[in-house]
């Protein structure tokens, strides 16, 4: 949410203020609705370290990106238990040092779990 702060762009302006938004926050929230996203086609991305990885050569250890992996790879986890626990199929790229490449770092890496 804050990595489009360093960018000038307003972090509240999607989904709101955490706290003072929850219904909004709740109502788009894929841990919660997971028992809804049967059948839907689902891949998600996250590293977990918040360290530089082979594709982020030129970046700043701080660099807001990477720290933020460390959450999003935590949530993503989380996910990837609640999907496995309502056995919903998913494609998932789990992975260490670096931070989310999309399909691309996925194929690269040759590291996707799929289940």
């Amino acid at each position: 949410m804050f990595t489009n702060a360093g960018n000038g762009q307003d972090p509240f302006a999607i989904w709101g203020v955490p706290w003072s938004d929850d219904a909004n926050w709740a109502a788009h929230d894929p841990y919660s609705l997971a028992p809804k996203l049967r059948g839907t086609g689902l891949f998600f991305s996250a590293g977990t370290t918040g360290r530089p990885g082979p594709g982020d050569p030129d970046v700043a250890p701080w660099d807001i990106g990477l720290l933020s992996e460390i959450a999003v790879g935590a949530n993503n986890r989380d996910f990837q238990k609640r999907l496995n626990e309502l056995n919903i199929p998913y494609t998932a790229h789990i992975y260490g040092d670096g931070r989310t490449t999309g399909r691309r770092g996925c194929v690269r890496r040759a590291r996707c779990g799929r289940r």
